[in-house]
C-alpha cells in the first residue's frame, strides 16, 4: 500500500480509539516501515537490501523495539498506547505474512535473503507504483485513506491555513464548532412586537 491508504487509514483508527492522540506521532507510526526501508533500498545499502523496499523496517522486530520506545516516552507522546497500538497496522496493510516476504517480516532471525527486485531507475520505480494501484487490496486502500483523509479536512476546517498551523503546533484534530443560528420569533411575539410600534403615544 502506499501513502494515502497508510497514513489515512492509520489516523483515522487512531482517531476513533481516542480523540487526543497526537496525529503527528500517528503519521510517524503508518510510515515508519517505509521510512527506515526506503533509504536502505536507494540510498543507503541497495546490495543488502537486493533493491527490496520492504525489509528491515517491515519486520516484527522493528515494530517491536518501536513500540517499547513509544511507550517509554509516553510522558512526551500524548496518546502514546494508541501510536503504539496502530504501529503494527502498517504490516498488515502490506500483506507481510505472505510467503515472499516471510524473510523481511522475521528479519533478522529468518536471515538477510531478501526477494530480490529488479527495478531501475525512473521507470522501474513508475512500475512499481503502477504495479502497487494495480492491485485491487491497494487500490481500495489507497481510495479508503483518500476518503478518511477528505472527511478530516472537511470536518476538522484544514482549508483554513490557521486551523492547519494549530494540527502541526499541537497533533490534535478538533471539529469545527458549529455556528450557533438564531431561531426565528413566534409568529405571536412578532404580530405583538409590531402592534406596539405602530401604536400611537399618548
Amino acid at each position: 500500500m502506499l501513502l494515502f491508504g497508510h497514513v489515512g487509514l492509520t489516523i483515522g483508527l487512531a482517531r476513533v480509539l481516542s480523540r487526543e492522540v497526537d496525529v503527528r506521532w500517528v503519521a510517524v507510526a503508518a510510515m515508519l516501515p517505509d521510512i527506515i526501508d526506503k533509504p536502505l533500498r536507494y540510498f543507503i545499502a541497495p546490495a543488502f537490501t537486493q533493491s527490496n523496499t520492504r525489509t528491515v523496517g517491515h519486520s516484527l522486530t522493528i515494530i517491536a523495539v518501536s513500540m517499547v520506545v513509544v511507550l517509554l516516552l509516553r510522558r512526551t507522546i500524548r496518546g502514546a498506547g494508541v501510536v503504539a497500538l496502530v504501529l503494527p497496522l502498517h504490516l498488515l496493510l502490506d500483506s507481510m505474512w505472505g510467503p515472499d516476504l516471510r524473510v523481511s517480516l522475521l528479519w533478522p532471525w529468518a536471515g538477510n535473503r531478501f526477494p530480490p527486485l529488479h527495478e531501475v531507475g525512473l521507470l522501474g520505480l513508475w512500475n512499481h507504483l503502477v504495479h502497487n494501484l494495480c492491485d485491487p487490496v491497494n487500490f481500495t486502500g489507497e481510495l479508503g485513506g483518500m476518503l478518511v483523509l477528505g472527511y478530516l479536512w472537511r470536518w476538522c476546517g484544514l482549508a483554513s491555513a490557521a486551523r492547519r498551523a494549530q494540527v502541526w503546533k499541537t497533533g490534535m484534530l478538533t471539529p469545527m464548532p458549529l455556528v450557533a443560528q438564531s431561531l426565528p420569533a413566534p409568529s405571536g411575539a412578532t404580530a405583538s412586537a409590531q402592534g406596539e410600534a405602530r401604536s400611537p403615544r399618548l
